[in-house]
């Protein structure tokens, strides 16, 4: 080893130089896990802050309610029969359609549907669905109670039943049978249909699923629940054929006579 060309100097400085770098290196590193830490700790406490923010805020709560498509039903009654009501939290809503549903549509026999829809974060329109009335029926008091196009029957009377364009359905026995009357009733063509007048259950010995339907045209048919889908369509070409006010016997073949007699 040459002690002449050996320097302390350099030693020293080769020394602080190799111990800067894993001073700098050992202070990234630290930083780096301060940093770390810091964030797992901030970030779900920033979260829950704006969170809670939200939950506080008006954004959060209803701020108007619009209901759309009921016709019969009053929208307070609707608003309380669903428990919603302005400044409620809109997640009395989020996720909960099919149980609001369920609260309108098992309370009312009027409402088929009942959809809960948000817009504009906080803003609330609830979509109706009724069951139109397709009739009446009468007790003996000649009150007038609605029947639904889904064959129900309400059991509050109305004042001023429609009896011009709607008929009455009366003397059923059996929601079944008049359920069935009601839907074959709105297939047939509008012409027949609103030509129908009463629609009354008449049995008999020989016919216990019997109706006579009285017609606003005058004529009167006599068919049965049985034949009625099959058979009515054919009401207007024979009608029309006629030279009085008629029977139409459908209920076996198919003939007319006057109703002054055979």
């Amino acid at each position: 080893m040459n002690l002449k060309n050996f320097s302390f100097d350099k030693v020293f400085k080769f020394r602080h130089k190799n111990n800067s770098k894993k001073v700098v290196t050992l202070n990234h590193s630290k930083i780096k896990i301060m940093l770390k830490k810091f964030f797992i700790v901030f970030i779900p406490l920033f979260i829950i802050l704006l969170i809670s923010l939200y939950f506080i805020s008006p954004l959060s709560k209803i701020s108007s309610i619009k209901i759309i498509g009921n016709e019969n039903i009053s929208n307070q009654y609707i608003k309380n029969k669903s428990g919603i009501h302005l400044g409620d939290s809109i997640f009395k809503i989020i996720g909960k359609n099919k149980t609001l549903n369920s609260k309108l549509t098992d309370d009312n026999l009027q409402i088929k549907d009942a959809n809960f829809k948000l817009f504009d974060i906080n803003k609330l329109k609830i979509y109706i669905k009724q069951y139109q009335i397709i009739g009446y029926n009468s007790d003996k008091n000649n009150r007038a109670y609605p029947i639904l196009a889904s064959g129900k029957e309400l059991n509050t009377p109305i004042d001023n039943p429609n009896t011009d364009k709607l008929p009455y359905l009366v003397n059923f026995k059996n929601d079944n049978q008049r359920k069935y009357i009601v839907k074959e009733m709105n297939k047939l063509p509008s012409y027949i249909k609103n030509n129908i007048r009463v629609i009354s259950f008449y049995p008999t010995d020989v016919f216990p699923d019997g109706l006579h339907i009285y017609m606003r045209d005058g004529n009167k048919v006599y068919v049965l629940i049985s034949n009625f889908k099959k058979k009515m369509p054919y009401y207007h070409s024979i009608a029309s054929k006629l030279k009085v006010k008629s029977i139409i016997n459908l209920e076996v073949g198919a003939y007319s006579y006057s109703q002054n007699g055979k």
